[in-house]
This record gives C-alpha cells, structure tokens and sequence, in this order.
C-alpha cells in the first residue's frame, strides 16, 4: 500500500499541475494534448512521466530545447511528499489527506502567480472530506467559533487576507481539526515573517500582496513531518 499511495499521490499531482495551469486560462482540464508551451509540440507519454521525465529531459523541451515551468515538477515533488507523509500517519484517511494536499498544492500555485483561488479547485478536497469525515458536537462549535473569528478578520483586512484563504482554513480545520490548523497557522506566518525580515525589500513587503496559500502548504506539510 506503501508504494501506490506514493504512485497514486504523484499521479494526481501531475494532473493538478495541469488543473493549476490551464484553470485560470480557462482550458479544459480533461481535453487536449498535453504540449510545449513555446513551440507547441505535443508530447509523447513517456515526456509525462511524474518526475522521472523533468529529471531526463534536464528541465528542458525535448524538441525546441526551452526550460519546461518548473512548477509541474515541484507539485510532483509535493505528491512524492505527501505520498510518504500520509502513509506514516493514522489521524485521518491517507487518501483525502493526499487529495486535500494536491488541492492546496494547486491552489498555492494559482495564489502564487494570479493572487486568486478558483472555487473550482476545491471541490474534490471539500466532496471527499464531506463523504469521510466524522464530527462531533462539540468540533462543530470550535469550528463555526474558529471560522466566525476569520470571517470578522477577513471584512477587517480585506486587502490582507482573500476569501479563498478562508475557503481552505475552513477546509482544513473541518479536516485536521482546530488544534493542526491553529499549528499550520502559526508555523506559515513564521515562515512569512522570516521572508520579510530577509527580503531586500522588507521595508515595503507590509504593502505588497503575500500569497498566503504556499506558506500554508509548506506549514502543512512541515507539520505532518511530526505526526
């Protein structure tokens, strides 16, 4: 089981690599060939394999020679990682764990570079927590107070903080619970504060946009290394 949740975790990453460029293109995400994006040649399936592909091709188009974007390589990366953590953890279903990661994954990528998260991408995550997730009474109420408390935050600082970060706090918190939510919470502004405290631009980095949704997945996945 080892290896196809690993095998499993990668192939979904690669196809949300796909979901995470086409989306905010508004491409189909189901048809059309994969293909280069500089001389448009389409690719043969052994130029798709998950990770193994990026690595022989050295990071390059293997017929006009330009740099392939690195993000569907890293997302393979991510799977890779999810893959090995969800199998060595029993606090929730490894599969929904692995399809809750790759959507974060996807959504930090469109955070990255649009500063935007399509709803879309969060309904495989939000149908399968639904469908396997038990709650209790009392989770209900530090959930609802949790959410309350970001929706206030969020009409406070609305230049700060986006609806879609809400989306996936709420997501994350119904899943994993309060307590690794607050964890994550507190591990991804660490790691921002630590980027603006060694950024070159620090003294303007308060005015400029942060994309919240990659911090928040590197937290996670720092905190899953614990569990």
């Amino acid at each position: 089981m080892f290896i196809f949740n690993i095998l499993f975790s990668i192939c979904l990453a690669s196809f949300g690599g796909v979901v995470a460029l086409r989306v905010p293109h508004q491409e189909s995400i189901i048809w059309g060939h994969s293909h280069c994006d500089y001389c448009q040649h389409q690719l043969a399936w052994y130029q798709m394999l998950p990770i193994i592909s990026y690595l022989c091709l050295h990071g390059r188009c293997a017929y006009c020679k330009q740099p392939i974007k690195p993000v569907i390589f890293l997302i393979e990366i991510t799977g890779l990682i999810a893959g090995i953590e969800a199998s060595h953890q029993q606090l929730v279903n490894p599969y929904v764990l692995i399809i809750f990661i790759i959507t974060l994954a996807v959504c930090a990528i469109t955070d990255w570079y649009y500063l935007a998260i399509w709803p879309v991408i969060l309904l495989p995550s939000f149908i399968s927590i639904l469908l396997t997730t038990s709650f209790a009474a009392s989770d209900g109420w530090e959930w609802l107070f949790f959410n309350f408390s970001l929706l206030i935050l969020y009409f406070c600082q609305r230049q700060k903080l986006g609806w879609g970060d809400l989306e996936i706090l709420a997501l994350m918190s119904l899943f994993l619970k309060l307590k690794i939510t607050l964890e994550v919470i507190i591990i991804a502004t660490s790691l921002i504060v630590i980027k603006i405290v060694f950024s070159k631009k620090r003294l303007v980095s308060f005015k400029v946009a942060i994309p919240l949704v990659p911090y928040l997945l590197i937290a996670l996945l720092i905190r899953l290394a614990f569990i």
